[in-house]
């Protein structure tokens, strides 16, 4: 039976639109149910371009007609401390809501939380470290400046895999910035993003400075596109797909206003002749499995040595730490469901079709190792372990750190956002590598 503890019950979320939770428009509502159980997790508003048309004024006015943007940066730093005060204070409520909307362990979840409050941290920081430029010496009697100011406003749509973390990073420079946000965020995880407006306004931040509409697909689209094309919104920061990428840029071409796209990959480990073999298939193996597949960067190809190739595939076909997926909300578990049904059926599909195809050559998974013959094998390794071309190993290096890590972003509100985080939660139950392959 799963506990109280492990399943918290049916949320009920409303829009954040200029400071206030309202319902669509329309009044209509959508669900979101786990991916581990198919229980219902969620209940949100299902927005459609009303709404969005109602957060882009809320917006519009809240850059045009307050004392936001030129507010002392003192100021914008204070709130965004604050924000990382409130959201430590609150991980665990916040990595909750992650675990059970997306799907990935509760562990993985509160890391993303701890790396967002480090984004807030860093963003006010450079808050106070805005500056401008001057130019003297190009033509007499001439002076040229340079002043940052802010863009405007700003969309942003999000995906399901990091809500947290991947919204932060448009945040917090926006905040820092000056500006002031729209915000869509994936119909599988609006939760933590309704979490953190709230927070946010506990925090300081003025009402209309940061908004939120949610909807389910369909509406997802159509909202989307509007905040896209609209002439209200001055840049557009997306992280998603390539095919959606495209069209978020042809909307925004409209009238032309800055795009910052961060979208899928096809990111190879390769693998040289003088790699520690074990550690290059525990890192292949942490690449592949990061949130259980689900990052932008995952290490999807691998381009191995010659020399090392036998050495190399008969290491990978070692047991390894079993990557099925656990209940998300028990602590000790490292890996999660997929974040939807569909997309785990096709790896069970892949994973068939991929053994089926292994030629008879390739070596077959070796049985789990005898405990009995532990010291025999220890003392006598077989030959065929090391290749005689291969040259020697360098020494073996610790494959799990201490503590889960997430990089540092310094990206400013008029540049493309950072990459997907590369490091998160490491399972105890095997080697994993401290960086992204």
């Amino acid at each position: 039976m799963t506990s109280i503890a492990e399943r918290p019950g049916i949320a009920t979320y409303k829009q954040f639109i200029d400071g206030e939770w309202l319902d669509a428009v329309s009044g209509a509502t959508f669900t979101r149910t786990s991916p581990y159980d198919g229980s219902v997790v969620g209940v949100y508003p299902n927005g459609g371009i009303e709404d969005a048309q109602r957060a882009i004024l809320a917006a519009r006015r809240a850059f045009d007609e307050t004392s936001w943007p030129t507010s002392p940066a003192a100021d914008r730093a204070r709130i965004l401390r604050k924000a990382a005060d409130l959201l430590a204070e609150r991980a665990d409520a916040f990595a909750t809501c992650i675990a059970a909307e997306v799907g990935k362990p509760k562990t993985m979840a509160l890391a993303e939380v701890m790396a967002t409050v480090d984004v807030f941290q860093l963003f006010a920081a450079k808050a106070l470290n805005l500056k401008g430029e001057s130019f003297t010496q190009q033509i007499p009697d001439a002076v040229g400046i340079v002043v940052h100011e802010p863009v405007g406003v700003v969309g942003i749509i999000t995906p399901w895999n990091f809500p947290l973390l991947l919204i932060s990073w448009k945040i917090g420079p926006a905040i820092a910035a000056g500006c002031t946000m729209v915000a869509k965020p994936s119909h599988y995880t609006p939760g933590s993003t309704l979490m953190l407006a709230g927070l946010l306004a506990e925090a300081g931040l003025p009402r209309g400075v940061f908004n939120v509409v949610t909807s389910e697909t369909d509406n997802g689209a159509l909202v989307g596109q509007h905040i896209a094309a609209s002439e209200l919104v001055d840049k557009v920061a997306f992280t998603g797909s390539t095919a959606s990428g495209k069209a978020v840029m042809r909307a925004a071409a409209n009238n032309v206003k800055k795009v910052s796209l961060e979208l899928g990959g096809k990111s190879p480990n390769i693998v040289f002749p003088d790699a520690a073999v074990d550690a290059a298939v525990a890192g292949a193996f942490f690449g592949i499995y990061l949130n259980s597949g689900q990052v932008c960067q995952a290490g999807s190809r691998l381009l191995v040595s010659k020399p090392i190739k036998d050495e190399f595939v008969g290491e990978a076909h070692r047991p390894q730490p079993d990557p099925q997926a656990r209940r998300p909300l028990r602590s000790r578990h490292h890996h999660g469901s997929r974040h939807q049904r569909k997309p785990a059926r096709q790896d069970r599909e892949a994973t068939s079709n991929a053994a089926s195809r292994r030629p008879s050559s390739s070596p077959a998974a070796p049985a789990p190792p005898n405990p009995a013959s532990k010291r025999a094998s220890s003392s006598n390794p077989p030959s065929s372990t090391k290749s005689p071309t291969r040259p020697p190993s360098p020494a073996k290096r610790s494959l799990a750190p201490s503590s889960p890590s997430f990089p540092s972003t310094t990206s400013t509100t008029s540049s493309a956002p950072p990459t997907t985080p590369c490091t998160a939660s490491q399972p105890q139950s095997g080697p994993r590598t401290s960086t992204s392959p």
